[in-house]
């Protein structure tokens, strides 16, 4: 029996992570964010961008 797809918000399936969130991750799985993607969490922070710029920043600087 095939169960059910879930229905989650869209919200929640693409909400941006943070610097913080984003290497609580990354050692829960044993890995470090690069000098480079934390450069870009850094500017982004002291600039105070919304996550959708942070989001943009990030495409545009590893082509996500």
């Amino acid at each position: 029996m095939n169960k059910p797809e879930r229905d989650f918000p869209k919200a929640i399936l693409t909400a941006p992570m943070t610097r913080q969130e984003a290497e609580q991750v990354c050692a829960v799985e044993g890995l470090h964010l690069s000098p480079e993607i934390r450069q870009v969490f850094e500017q982004a922070e002291r600039d105070g961008v919304s996550h959708d710029e942070l989001q943009r920043r990030l495409d545009a600087a590893f082509g996500l």
